[in-house]
This record gives C-alpha cells, sequence and structure tokens, in this order.
C-alpha cells in the first residue's frame, strides 16, 4: 500500500521522577504538583498521543536517569506505554547515556510495542502498523553499515520516511528527518532533511534555555516534514532583570521598587505552567541593597499577594554591576561571613541570603519524600540482585 503520511510525537530528556532544583523552598500546597512534575509532563505526552491518534512515539534519550530511578518512574512508564499499546500506538525507545541500553535489558513487561532502537545496532527498525510500514529507523551505525548504497531521496514512489536518530555528527543525506538526542536544549536546523532536538519535556532545573515541550511530527505522503511544539511543562523559570541605581540604602525606596517588579511580572504569566519559578536578578550595589532585602521581599510579597498568584515562586539574588570586584571591602567581608557558615565562598553574591537559605535546607526537607525515595532504591537494588542470581 503506497505510504499516506504519519504523525509521531517526538520527546527527549525525560527523566522519569528526577528531583528538581533551583525551585527554593515550596508551600506546603505546591509540593505534590512540583514533586510530581516530569510525572505529568509525560502523562501530558501520551494524552497527546492517544488524543490525536498519532501513529507512534519516540522517545531520543534520556527518558529514565538510572542514578535517581525510583519504582514510581518505572510504574508510570509502563502503564504510560501500555496505554499506547491499548490503542495501537507503538514506543520508540533510543537509549541515553543515564538510561543505557543495559538498563532496558533488564525492564521487564513491557508490552511488546516497545521497541529499543541502540544507537549501536547495525539494523533499522520498521514501525508498522495495520496499514503498512510507516517509517524506517536508522541509526549512525545503519548509515555507516549501508554506505555502500545511497538512498535516492527523489525516488518516485511513494515510500515511508527514513528518520535517523543520532548523537553525533553524520551525513544526513537521504533521511527525511534527524531526531538528535543527548542531552541540549530544544533546536532545530536544515529542511531537507530537518535535524531537530525536542529538549527536555519538563526541565529539572534553570539552565537558562526554554523547556518543558515536546514535538509532533507530520510527514506527508510527499516526503514534507512539519514540527508542531506542544507545552508539557508543569514548572518553568524564568528570570527577570533590574537594574537599581542606588548607591546608599536609604535612597532606596522598597515600595516603589517592589511596584515596578510585581508591574513588569504581570504580563509574563505563563498560563499552561502549573508552577512558575521566577529569579529576579538585581543589579546593585549590595552595600545598598542588602540592608534593605528584606523590606524589599517583604513589600514585594505584599504586593503579589493582592494581584499575583500562589503558583509563582520567587527567588532573588544580587548582581554586582561593574567596578565592583572581589577586592571590595563589603565583598571581602561578605566572603568571611559566608566562609564562617561554612558556605562555598564561590556561590557568595549570587544569592545574598545563602546563609539563610543554607538553613532552610534542613527545615524544609520531605522526610516522607526521602525516605519513599531511599525505599524504592532498596527495592530496585534487591530485584536487580535478585534477577542477577537467576541468570548465574
Amino acid at each position: 500500500m503506497p505510504f499516506a503520511g504519519c504523525r509521531f510525537a517526538h520527546a527527549s530528556n525525560v527523566h522519569l521522577d528526577a528531583t528538581l532544583r533551583d525551585v527554593g523552598p515550596v508551600p506546603e500546597e505546591l509540593r505534590e504538583t512540583v514533586r510530581d512534575a516530569t510525572l505529568t509532563a509525560f502523562e501530558t505526552l501520551v494524552t497527546t498521543c492517544l488524543d490525536g491518534a498519532l501513529d507512534f512515539l519516540l522517545l531520543a534519550g534520556g527518558t529514565f536517569d538510572t542514578r535517581d530511578t525510583s519504582q514510581r518512574a518505572r510504574a508510570a512508564f509502563r502503564d504510560g506505554v501500555e496505554c499506547l499499546d491499548e490503542a495501537g500506538i507503538p514506543t520508540i525507545v533510543v537509549p541515553g547515556p543515564h538510561d543505557p541500553a543495559g538498563f532496558w535489558t533488564r525492564f521487564e513487561r513491557l508490552p511488546e510495542s516497545v521497541h529499543v532502537v541502540d544507537l549501536h545496532t547495525e539494523h533499522p527498525l520498521h514501525v508498522r502498523s495495520d496499514a503498512g510500514t510507516l517509517a524506517t529507523i536508522h541509526t549512525a551505525r545503519t548509515v555507516a553499515s549501508e554506505r555502500h548504497r545511497r538512498f535516492d531521496p527523489s525516488h518516485s514512489d511513494p515510500r515511508p520516511p527514513r528518520l535517523l536518530v543520532t548523537d553525533r555528527a553524520v551525513d544526513p543525506h537521504g533521511f527525511d528527518f534527524v531526531a538528535l538526542t543527548g542531552e541540549g536544549p530544544r533546536s532545530t536546523a536544515g529542511e531537507k532533511p530537518v535535524l531537530h532536538h525536542a529538549g527536555p519535556l519538563q526541565s529539572t532545573h534553570d539552565d537558562g534555555q526554554p523547556g518543558g515541550t515536546f514535538t509532533v511530527v507530520e510527514v506527508d505522503e510527499r516526503l514534507r516534514t512539519r514540527l508542531h511544539t506542544r507545552s508539557a511543562a508543569v514548572v518553568r523559570w524564568e528570570r527577570m532583570q533590574h537594574a537599581l541605581h542606588h548607591h546608599d540604602a536609604r535612597q532606596l525606596d522598597a515600595d516603589r521598587v517592589a511596584e515596578d517588579l510585581v508591574d513588569r511580572l504581570g504580563g509574563l504569566l505563563d498560563d499552561e505552567a502549573a508552577v512558575q519559578v521566577v529569579t529576579w536578578a538585581l543589579t546593585a550595589d549590595p552595600r545598598a541593597v542588602t540592608p534593605r532585602r528584606r523590606d524589599l521581599a517583604r513589600r514585594f510579597d505584599e504586593l503579589w499577594q493582592d494581584v499575583g498568584s500562589g503558583r509563582v515562586l520567587h527567588r532573588w539574588e544580587i548582581v554586582p554591576p561593574q567596578g565592583l570586584t572581589a577586592d571590595d571591602d563589603f565583598t571581602e567581608s561578605v566572603r568571611e561571613r559566608i566562609r564562617s557558615e561554612h558556605v562555598s565562598a564561590e556561590t557568595v553574591l549570587a544569592d545574598v541570603s545563602n546563609t539563610e537559605l543554607y538553613a532552610r535546607l534542613g527545615r524544609d526537607l520531605d522526610a516522607s519524600r526521602v525516605l519513599a525515595r531511599a525505599e524504592s532504591h532498596v527495592l530496585v537494588w534487591l530485584h536487580e540482585d535478585t534477577e542477577g542470581s537467576r541468570v548465574a
């Protein structure tokens, strides 16, 4: 049967059940939302595949981070791919640096519609449906093994698209779409073929890059490719720059500054994200701002409660202006105080409330979360040890 086009979801760096960093103290009412952010993002991805009746799902590396893999993560993945299997939607998994091929060979009870494409395999995978072949998925190794014959992209007969998944630079000639794997931000280059990195499905820290998306790729019968961005982020980070031109603490009007900040933030809210973490980077002389920092933060919180949203978390940074060096008496005195509090001197002035932040770390630890993660790790180790003993 002639190829009539296909549509698939392309996602990467899902990092199921990874712990989010750079969020600061989280209110009780938002802790579950933040804790489950990566799991919720994966649910959104699966739901999009089901609601849109997509032909298959391509996970291009980083589905798990085996350094921090929980039973919840495994269960969430299994539940998702089983739902896709019931709808006749295959899942194509590309191992990544933190979920290598060996990890997937030990993953039990996955549906037969889940296919693991090792980047070192020499044989392409044919993704099929009742209507015929939907696509052929190649790796850099298959390109090397087939370099004796060149694909002809201008072949006149309708054919399924040739997709290349790769973590290295290869000749994309003859392919219709190139899925880039590995860590990295969302990016798109080229036209024929399109080279695309979907970026993290849910960012796990403030990396300064847009994240929290996946891509619905549409390939028509003439092998023309269109990309449609979909949002999955539960938590997003934003960074706001604000310059304060005050050299004397007595001249700093906390009310006026707080009002300016609230006005700026009003147009920044992202309705698609459940939680936004906003880092306020204030460029100012720390000698002027530090004595009034608490007044400024308190007044900002008061104003924001009147006009803002409880789903926005705020972090503060003081960025010294040019000309203020580490030799400055004030900076050196702060460094000395930080050293006495056993806090890395390299982080000083990244946040003037570092000592307070480090103190909060102990108070804000979620004991149930820590115990659950420890129990999950023990169960995984016991399971793998038991399976290893059986094999032996």
